[in-house]
């Protein structure tokens, strides 16, 4: 859809915030994302947002968070590893998640549903009208047009093979690792730690963890943000803000953002992301991770 349909959705949603009955989204029914939505994944930031767009955005920012801590992720025919997943993160303290979730011939979709039902899980079918980078325009609809997600403070974006996990010196908790983040941390960023496949082409039982236990630190972060002022995130992994904001590692520390600041190391001292890509795809000897191996 052009931008001008997209604009009918923006001006709709503009509209029902004026309502203090919004919230109401919370309790129903799975909205789809629809190829309406396509266009979003094209976008990189507030130069490219229409009129209608930009008023959403400012209307966006005037909701106050009421929690801590929320999840956006990406799925796909994952239906055998996102039990494990949402567990995960509902124990290192997730207060709601909300799973994008495409293309699936898994049934995944239908254990999603059941979810649903029974944890603070909501799901966002996701359809595509012609090829897009589907990440980018889930996390963007994410942004824009689930207004609910704004009364969380902190949000981590993910895929569905990413397991966040704070170091032990904060019990393994994400509130109590937030608690402790500079006041001006706009986002804070885990680094990969990404678990090796043992090239087998059939998934052993039980935790992931237990059987990929050789791993190599990566470049790559995933972040946990405050939404407050965040807006893009077409490069997945960094979110970009309209004014200027810091970032920080997990210890810490200020990241200092140069030419090349994505591709430089960064600290898991305080925190890391499990990233089980190359356990979970046939296809991963392909990518190449660099560094040591970490036992």
């Amino acid at each position: 859809m052009a931008q001008g349909g997209m604009d009918g959705a923006f001006t709709a949603l503009a509209r029902r915030l004026r309502s203090p009955e919004w919230t109401d989204d919370l309790f129903g029914p799975p909205r789809i994302v629809g190829p309406e939505f396509d266009d979003l994944a094209l976008q990189t930031g507030p130069a490219d947002w229409s009129p209608a767009q930009a008023a959403l955005f400012e209307r966006l920012q005037r909701i106050k968070p009421r929690h801590k801590l929320a999840a956006v992720v990406s799925a796909c025919n994952d239906a055998l590893i996102l039990p494990e997943w949402i567990t995960h993160h509902l124990a290192i303290g997730v207060e709601k998640i909300f799973v994008y979730t495409n293309d699936n011939q898994d049934k995944t979709e239908e254990l999603l549903r059941w979810f649903a039902q029974h944890a603070p899980v909501t799901l966002l079918p996701t359809r595509l009208g012609r090829p897009v980078d589907v990440q980018i325009k889930n996390f963007h609809h994410a942004l824009f047009m689930l207004p609910e997600l704004r009364l969380y403070e902190w949000v981590a974006f993910l895929d569905s093979d990413e397991f966040l996990l704070p170091a032990a010196r904060f019990e393994h908790s994400l509130p109590k690792m937030l608690d402790a983040a500079p006041a001006d941390a706009a986002a804070l960023l885990f680094p990969w730690h990404w678990r090796l496949w043992r090239f087998e082409l059939t998934r052993p039982e039980g935790l992931l963890a237990t059987h990929y236990p050789h791993a190599t630190p990566h470049y790559l972060a995933k972040s946990v943000t405050r939404l407050d002022q965040v807006a893009s995130f077409h490069q997945k992994h960094f979110p970009e803000f309209a004014t200027p904001k810091r970032l920080y590692d997990t210890a810490f520390r200020p990241i200092e953002r140069g030419t090349n600041w994505h591709l430089d190391m960064k600290t898991g001292e305080g925190g890391w992301t499990e990233h089980f890509w190359g356990a979970l795809s046939p296809n991963s000897s392909s990518r190449s991770g660099g560094g040591r191996l970490w036992g």
